[in-house]
């Protein structure tokens, strides 16, 4: 039952022309970058409005972009093409 909900879902999404991963388009990544501080942690982007999961996914697409680096448990920090300071 769970494979047929999953292949359900993607069908529902390619005929809608949804992307269910959001974070896969690369210029949101981008402005998502440049709005975060050079240290930031999940706690922030969910006290931003996202919730947990969109959180860790989000970082997650930010760290496979380049554009970000995991620091410890729950932190990361800003490749230097996107600090504030640089």
């Amino acid at each position: 039952m769970a494979n047929w909900l999953l292949r359900e879902q993607a069908r529902v999404y390619d005929l809608h022309g949804h992307d269910p991963d959001a974070t896969a388009a690369p210029d949101r990544l981008h402005e998502l970058a440049e709005r975060l501080p050079e240290t930031f942690s999940t706690a922030d982007l969910i006290a931003a409005g996202l919730s947990r999961r969109t959180a860790f996914r989000r970082c997650d697409a930010l760290v496979e972009a380049g554009l970000a680096a995991k620091e410890q448990h729950g932190r990361w920090r800003l490749k230097r093409v996107y600090s504030r300071e640089a």
